[in-house]
């Protein structure tokens, strides 16, 4: 009975045509993924869960031309791009700080432990001086990905600029061990082979810090750590 509820609540969905203001909604979600995916329609279809047409459609239309969109297509737009946009890095695509902020307020109202981890790139400004702006943007991506591939387990996110968070639930020496050991691989940009190197704080959780203030402790522990070696 109740998988025969939703399939009718679907169907009603599918053919209910979405409003006008659903409709200029899509279309300026479809324009902020495209935007996000560098204008890659296959993945921005990928993303929102729609096809290509449809999408096509959307950013092809005129003001005041009206569109039939389903009311199903719609609320799969609107979901899926909060879903994997609106808190995703636009460069990176690793959570944004706004998502790092939610997700450790979550954490902490539930009581679980994790560490945080703070990192601030080395001589960033230098690779954007001796190399461009685009050898920089590679070494932001570098970093994100190595973030990802020593911590598939927890959160990873750009603080903003050149600092990133990773926050780890379990094995934090071995996850940092891994991303210190990722980094030591040259970045390869054209036909260059560039340094890419990063101070890195830690703090613990505890019930009374949010985002910012293990941010700042990270931060402080980062530079005793430099003092020290």
């Amino acid at each position: 009975i109740e998988s025969k509820k939703q399939k009718e609540t679907e169907l009603r969905s599918k053919y209910i045509t979405a409003s006008e203001d659903n409709v200029i909604h899509a279309i300026d979600l479809a324009k902020s993924t495209m935007s996000f995916t560098h204008n890659d329609i296959d993945k921005s279809s990928e993303i929102l869960g729609v096809p290509k047409n449809l999408i096509i459609d959307l950013l092809a239309l005129e003001k005041g031309e009206s569109y039939k969109l389903s009311k199903l297509d719609f609320h799969t737009i609107n979901k899926n791009y909060y879903l994997n946009v609106s808190t995703k890095d636009a460069l990176t695509a690793i959570e944004n700080r706004g998502a790092l902020e939610q997700q450790v307020k979550d954490l902490i109202y539930k009581k679980e432990d994790f560490y945080l981890c703070f990192i601030d790139l080395n001589k960033f400004k230098a690779i954007n001086d001796i190399y461009g702006h685009d050898a920089g943007d590679e070494a932001l991506k570098f970093v994100a990905e190595a973030m990802q591939k020593a911590n598939p387990k927890g959160l990873n996110g750009r603080n903003g600029g050149d600092e990133f968070i990773m926050i780890i639930f379990d094995k934090h020496e071995a996850v940092m061990d891994k991303f210190k050991q990722l980094l030591t691989k040259n970045m390869k940009f054209k036909e260059h082979k560039i340094p890419v190197s990063a101070s890195i704080g830690f703090t613990q959780s505890t019930n009374d810090l949010l985002l910012d203030d293990l941010i700042k402790v990270a931060d402080e522990n980062m530079y005793s750590n430099k003092k020290t070696t």
